[in-house]
């Protein structure tokens, strides 16, 4: 099993995927129940990797501070991970939550580090995964149109680090949840061949995304966010190497004419003026485990304004993802965009 392969299995367990009714109704009779059934088919089909070949190549070592800001619900959840914190290797917020430039449009960035010994026993991994699980309550509270939740990998898995998922470049600017001295981390990336064969997949998926209608504001805000990390995505595909979100807009904006490039300044507005929604925030944390078919009457409408704005930007975007497909084609023949 790739390492790509294996986060997703961690991330589904941890993050409550159900799949069936049967799986529903099984968590709500029994969480505890359900997380030690889906431990114990998770271990029987995931073998801690050595990764023995990569010892002693291409590592660097990676420190990570504690968290010193004062955000109310990053200190929540430095609480709620204190039972649970000697089961990992590292627990941290990255984004603007460690950088201390949150704003109304920030989610809650966070990923979790599993140490090894947690795979030989289903009823611990089990507990744990269950107490993570319930975090997610925190970082819906923080953000009741968060549409992620943990990024979940085990230790050995530093070892062949995918940073598909969280880049290098940012798990080094994270804020540890659960040290008060910095820790160190022993990381070897992968090889960045990856960043370009997903680009065109993203760029072709967003333009589908882009030409149906949003719902809600919880859609309007990931399909937002999608949009926001396309620098970051093009960089990284062009580069093979990893760069954070915001150094990315500086990084690719030359890339683009005025013209070009104003599509993403005003998605960039609409972010710098985003409002967090009123209202349903304790009801979906309460409610995380849900499936979104049957959380989305109780997400926002888009107000009004908001709506029109995006409406009109939308042709734009699409040409913007387009394009810069068109450019990774030019500078890259082998992986075609076509949409």
């Amino acid at each position: 099993m790739d390492t790509h392969s294996r986060h997703r299995l961690l991330e589904d367990f941890v993050n409550i995927k159900v799949r069936t009714p049967q799986d529903l109704l099984r968590f709500i009779l029994s969480p505890s129940g359900h997380f030690r059934l889906k431990a114990g088919r998770l271990l029987r089909s995931f073998a801690i990797s050595d990764h023995a070949a990569t010892r002693g190549a291409n590592f660097e070592t990676i420190t990570i501070p504690p968290y010193t800001g004062q955000h109310m619900h990053v200190l929540r959840m430095i609480k709620w991970l204190e039972p649970v914190s000697d089961s990992l290797e590292l627990a941290a917020v990255h984004g603007s939550l460690a950088s201390g430039e949150e704003i109304g449009y920030s989610d809650f960035d966070a990923l979790v580090i599993l140490k090894d010994r947690l795979f030989k026993n289903e009823n611990t991994l089990a507990t744990v995964a269950r107490r993570l699980s319930s975090a997610r309550r925190i970082m819906i509270e923080a953000d009741p149109l968060q549409h992620h939740g943990w990024f979940v990998i085990a230790a050995s898995d530093l070892a062949c680090y995918d940073e598909t998922q969280v880049p290098l470049s940012v798990l080094a600017g994270a804020k540890s949840l659960i040290h008060r001295e910095p820790c160190r981390l022993l990381v070897a990336p992968e090889s960045p061949a990856d960043f370009k064969a997903s680009f065109p997949g993203y760029c072709g998926s967003l333009v589908e995304r882009l030409q149906k209608p949003v719902a809600n504001l919880y859609e309007l805000k990931t399909v937002l966010s999608r949009f926001m990390l396309l620098p970051a995505l093009f960089y990284q595909a062009l580069e093979g190497k990893s760069i954070g979100k915001k150094a990315s807009f500086e990084t690719v904006r030359p890339m683009f004419s005025p013209a070009e490039w104003n599509v993403m300044e005003n998605v960039s507005a609409i972010r710098s003026g985003w409002e967090a929604p009123p209202g349903s925030a304790h009801v979906l944390a309460r409610l995380h485990f849900l499936p979104y078919r049957l959380l989305a009457p109780l997400y926002p409408p888009i107000p009004g304004n908001l709506k029109r704005r995006y409406d009109s930007l939308c042709g734009e975007m699409v040409i913007f993802v387009r394009l810069m497909g068109s450019k990774m084609q030019e500078s890259n023949p082998g992986h075609a965009f076509q949409r």
